[in-house]
């Protein structure tokens, strides 16, 4: 084995094997390499990538590496991976089965428990030019009636059930869903848990929250994301119901592309 194989395979066994987070696009790169070199090492290190990994390195994996993949990998493990995943990387995943193969993109969705498939219904219906496209419907949600120490019990709950989902605001709604106000967690510290989320918006006083619709250009979240140093922004729809959240790292990419098409227009490109 040469010295770079030997790296990328490496790569590939810390991902698994040591406490160190490895970007799932690292892990694809090496897989791609693996592949080209030897079938037998990229199969081999393929078989090792855990479930929680799974639907995000697939999501990098390119063409012909892509297609091989999920007609080797077991579809049990396939299916534990996106039912693990985040909303919009589930529906991401399943579409790009189904332009490499139809028949396993059905099936795997049929398997899916009925509120995920229900997700998957919606957030298809969205282009990928669309904000809806990039939504996460996970979200930790509160009313104003609840107390912190509801929101504690919530809080635990959320994270056993969705391990993947970012957790980054609390979203305050009514009883018919629609959106009021957003708190970070670092605003709950200094309060009781006994007090309300009543009580913690008049004593905090947070700004209104800058949301985003569904079906608005998905360059128009980018640039929010930019000029207001957000790290997260709920997605509403036309009534002010709250149908979940963009975080920055899903639209990551986009952000750096626009950042570059700034510098090169600054610079008289």
């Amino acid at each position: 084995m040469n010295e770079n194989i030997k790296k990328h395979y490496q790569r590939i066994n810390k991902s698994y094997t040591d406490a160190i987070h490895i970007a799932p696009s690292q892990i694809a790169k090496s897989l791609g390499r693996l592949y080209v070199y030897d079938k037998g090492l990229f199969f081999s290190s393929l078989s090792r990538i855990t479930a929680d990994q799974l639907t995000e390195v697939l999501l990098e994996l390119d063409g012909d590496t892509f297609e091989v993949a999920i007609k080797r990998l077991p579809h049990a493990k396939i299916l534990e991976s996106i039912q693990d995943a985040q909303s919009d990387d589930a529906t991401d995943i399943i579409k790009k089965i189904e332009l490499r193969n139809s028949a396993l993109a059905s099936l795997l969705l049929h398997s899916l428990r009925p509120d995920m498939q229900d997700e998957h219904k919606e957030l298809s219906t969205y282009s990928e030019d669309m904000a809806g496209a990039y939504m996460q419907t996970e979200v930790l949600t509160a009313t104003k009636e609840e107390s912190l120490r509801i929101i504690k019990d919530k809080l635990q709950k959320f994270r056993e059930m969705e391990p993947l989902s970012a957790i980054v605001k609390l979203y305050i709604i009514d009883a018919a869903g629609i959106l009021l106000a957003s708190l970070h967690f670092t605003d709950l510290i200094l309060f009781d848990d006994d007090d309300t989320i009543e009580y913690i918006l008049e004593t905090v006083h947070p700004q209104p929250p800058i949301t985003i619709r569904s079906k608005s250009p998905v360059e128009d979240v980018a640039r929010l994301f930019m000029d207001y140093d957000l790290n997260a922004i709920p997605v509403v729809d036309k009534q002010g119901v709250l149908k979940g959240h963009i975080t920055y790292d899903d639209v990551f990419d986009l952000i750096e592309d626009l950042y570059t098409e700034q510098s090169y227009s600054m610079a008289g490109v």
